[in-house]
């Protein structure tokens, strides 16, 4: 495709997304504003970061998208403060999580860690959807 074809999705995108991690090419995560300025550049790198966008594709390996689900949680945490609850469990009994709290459910890999990568990634496939 084309540059036009990635400034467009681009500018899609909400501006909350535009620098968060989106797509992961040889172990490193790109934003879709990394992604823009390769394409821009016309760089062997933009032309791959091109594809994975065009194919909707943001990882190669499934611990790589478990890494870019992490990455962005802890990116959009850090928007809350650190020590005040950002989201109650309807469990029994239920329970409120702080930012912290989350990213260590994340990263234990907890069924309600798993729950919150899974939700990112499907978030990140519906950034990639907007092509």
């Amino acid at each position: 495709m084309t540059l036009e074809y990635i400034r467009k999705w681009f500018n899609r995108l909400p501006e909350s997304e535009r620098d968060l991690p989106i797509v992961i090419l040889n172990g490193i995560a790109y934003t879709p504003r990394m992604i823009l300025h390769e394409v821009e550049r016309g760089s062997k790198i933009g032309e791959e970061l091109q594809t994975k966008v065009e194919a909707g594709s943001f990882g190669t390996t499934e611990e790589e998208a478990y890494n870019l689900a992490l990455i962005r949680l802890k990116e959009i945490l850090k928007r809350y403060p650190p020590n005040k609850p950002v989201i109650a469990v309807l469990s029994n009994p239920p329970v409120t999580l702080t930012p912290e709290q989350i990213i260590e459910q994340v990263e234990k890999r907890t069924p309600l860690g798993k729950r919150f990568v899974e939700a990112e990634l499907q978030q990140v496939k519906y950034l990639l959807s907007m092509r």
